[in-house]
């Protein structure tokens, strides 16, 4: 026989089904306005989990400026930011 009249073992792995495994996003997005200290981002964490949530989106830029102290966006433009 010819080589080519054979199936490569590669090839007959490549057919044989395999389960995926998929894991569900449950995410919320957070506004940083409401992130003051660590004891809030803490409760607001733990209220997440308790929900089932698994992703958080937190607002970090807005308005054209980003919601914290950036070195590269200063670098950038000149401009400061000061998150407080």
């Amino acid at each position: 026989m010819r080589c080519s009249q054979y199936i490569r073992l590669e090839t007959l792995l490549m057919l044989i089904p395999v389960p995926l495994t998929v894991q569900e996003l449950r995410g919320a997005w957070l506004s940083r306005n409401k992130l003051t200290s660590r004891a809030k981002i803490a409760s607001v964490m733990d209220s997440l989990t308790n929900n089932n949530f698994n992703t958080a989106y937190v607002d970090a830029w807005n308005r054209g400026y980003p919601l914290f102290h950036s070195e590269t966006f200063c670098r950038e433009t000149g401009i400061v930011t000061d998150p407080n």
